[in-house]
């Protein structure tokens, strides 16, 4: 749903449909993985008229049918244990009380820098009660011509890091 493949946690270089279309006047304000649901809803709803077509068949086509409705329900299977998704793994600083070493309302660079290609920093964050402020985040603002960017303008930090 993104302008490039994501593998295992990885941008790749692939470009996806959508960098077809991040360039349109309103295209940059859109969160393209939030089409999701919609995306989901358009194909259940697919699945559900073809299941019906289905039903008023009969012989092979009926059984080769309802094979290709089975293999579309497919990926709605619950996925198990050790599939990779699952917790995440905050860094003992950010639950312990070793946090509070870090004056109240300060400013801490967090690495990685935190934007939306890692946001798991904004989850230690907040793990951490937003005991102090970081530089960087993955939010919707105003670039310097007013055009909507993804969190806060490029600075030298964020490109070392």
């Amino acid at each position: 749903m993104g302008a490039n493949l994501w593998v295992g946690g990885h941008r790749t270089t692939i470009p996806l449909r959508w960098s077809a279309l991040q360039e349109l006047p309103a295209a940059e304000s859109v969160i393209p993985s939030r089409l999701a649901v919609y995306t989901a809803l358009f194909m259940g709803l697919l699945v559900a008229v073809f299941a019906d077509q289905v039903r008023g068949w009969s012989g092979w086509r009926r059984v080769l049918g309802g094979v290709v409705v089975l293999i579309a329900l497919a990926p709605i299977v619950p996925r198990f244990a050790g599939s990779g998704m699952g917790p995440v793994d905050v860094p003992r600083f950010f639950t312990s009380d070793d946090v509070q070493r870090v004056p109240a309302d300060s400013v801490a660079l967090v690495v990685p820098f935190p934007d939306r290609f890692a946001s798991f920093p904004m989850l230690w964050h907040a793990t951490a009660g937003i005991h102090f402020k970081m530089p960087g985040s993955y939010f919707l603002g105003p670039s310097a011509d007013g055009r909507a960017q993804y969190g806060p303008p490029p600075s030298t930090t964020r490109r070392v890091l």
